[in-house]
This record gives C-alpha cells, sequence and structure tokens, in this order.
C-alpha cells in the first residue's frame, strides 16, 4: 500500500478552495492535479500544530534530487507568488503538486514535463514560518 500524504487543516482548506477553481488545458498539469486530488482523498489530516516539522507544506523550504540533479532552497507557495527566478514553486505545478504531504526521505513517482520521474525529498525547512493567526485568503 502507498503511503499517505500528511497535511494540515489549513493547508487543506486553502488547497481544495485553489483546486475548485483551477482549471488547466496543459495535459501534464491537469495529471499531476488529478493526482493530487486522488492523494487528498487518502491523505491523514491533522491540526495545524500537529504537523510533523519535516512534512512538505505551504512556506516549506526544500532541497530535493531529481534525475536532471539536486535543487535546492525551493519554496512551495501560493500560485500568485510562484516566481520561477526566486526558486518559489506553485503548490499546483506538477512538481509542487508533487511533494506537498510528503516527508524528508520520502521517493516519490510522478508524472513530470519528461514522464514520470523519481523525486527524492532531501530537506525540509519548516524554520522559516510564521504562525499565522486568523483567516488565509486565497
Amino acid at each position: 500500500m502507498k503511503k499517505s500524504i500528511i497535511i494540515s487543516q489549513k493547508d487543506y482548506k486553502i488547497l481544495i478552495k485553489i483546486l475548485d477553481r483551477a482549471s488547466f488545458v496543459d495535459p501534464v498539469q491537469k495529471a499531476c492535479l488529478n493526482r493530487l486530488l486522488l492523494e487528498l482523498e487518502r491523505a491523514t489530516i491533522v491540526a495545524d500544530d500537529q504537523l510533523p516539522d519535516n512534512v512538505v507544506r505551504f512556506g516549506s523550504t526544500i532541497d530535493i534530487e531529481i534525475p536532471m540533479g539536486v535543487k535546492d532552497g525551493l519554496t512551495i507557495v501560493l500560485p500568485e507568488e510562484a516566481d520561477f527566478n526566486r526558486k518559489k514553486i506553485s503548490v499546483i505545478s506538477p512538481l509542487g503538486s508533487a511533494i506537498l504531504g510528503y516527508q524528508e526521505g520520502d521517493v516519490i513517482h510522478w508524472p513530470l514535463r519528461n514522464g514520470t520521474q523519481s523525486i527524492i525529498i532531501c530537506k525540509v525547512d519548516n524554520s522559516g514560518l510564521k504562525k499565522v493567526k486568523g483567516p488565509i485568503r486565497v
């Protein structure tokens, strides 16, 4: 049985709102988002303060290894905050949707632009996350 992702209640609510509004014609992104929806159906959803420190969430800075090499210092952000030049990747990009909810050390097989690829989560840093009070608007 495949490992289920872990996601906070807050991130889950934000992601569902984003996915409800999303419409894409790009076949790779559409396939990734459909797969992310399946992941969310069987996800372990926990209180925000119960999410382990090594889980990829909104705002996580991560180092990953993919067949094309190591990518370090990537931050998972909302779609409107994405900026490839500043290493900010959207949670609904093929790569962002692949790693959300997984933990440091996990290996994920996910459809990317060059076909299904193995992604190794080498490091997850959540130390820079701010404690947010109140609702987050998406």
